[in-house]
C-alpha cells in the first residue's frame, strides 16, 4: 500500500507517524498487581500488568505485600537500537535501623547502579527501544 505524502509526518523522509512523546501511567489493579499503561499519542496505548512480590519483615517474620514507588529516569537522549530506560518501579525495603519500611532517595534516577535501586529488593525498569525503519 502506497501512503499518500499528505497523509505522513515527513514525506521526504519517508515517515508515516512520528511519536512525539510518550506517557506511562501507573495504577494499582490489586495489592499484588499494577497496571502501567504507555501512550504514544496519535499512535497507540500499550498496557502492561506488574506483579508486585512480598516482602519479609524481620520484626514479625511475615512476609508481607508492601506498596511500589516509581521514578522517572534522567534522559539526556533516546538511544538508537538500545534499551532507554524512563520508569523504575520499585519496592519498599526493611531498614533495620528505624525499623520500617522505606523507598528513599533519588527523585531521578541516573542509572541502575543508584542507591534505591540497589536498596529495592525488587523492581522494574520501563523504557523503549527505538529501532529505525
Amino acid at each position: 500500500t502506497i501512503i499518500p505524502a499528505e497523509e505522513m509526518a515527513v514525506p521526504e523522509k519517508g515517515i508515516y507517524t512520528l511519536g512525539r512523546k510518550v506517557n506511562i501511567g501507573l495504577r494499582s489493579v490489586t495489592d499484588s498487581t499494577k497496571t502501567v499503561l504507555m501512550d504514544i499519542p496519535e499512535i497507540g496505548t500499550m498496557p502492561l500488568s506488574l506483579k508486585m512480590r512480598k516482602v519479609h519483615n524481620p520484626e514479625t517474620g511475615d512476609d508481607i505485600m508492601i506498596e511500589y514507588n516509581a521514578r522517572p529516569f534522567k534522559v539526556d537522549s533516546i538511544r538508537i537500537n538500545d534499551f532507554t530506560p524512563l520508569v523504575w518501579v520499585g519496592s519498599f525495603w526493611w531498614d533495620g535501623d528505624f525499623k520500617i519500611f522505606r523507598c528513599c532517595g533519588e527523585n531521578e534516577i541516573s542509572s541502575l547502579s543508584s542507591e534505591i535501586v540497589d536498596n529495592s529488593p525488587h523492581y522494574y525498569v520501563i523504557g523503549i527501544v527505538v529501532t529505525p525503519k
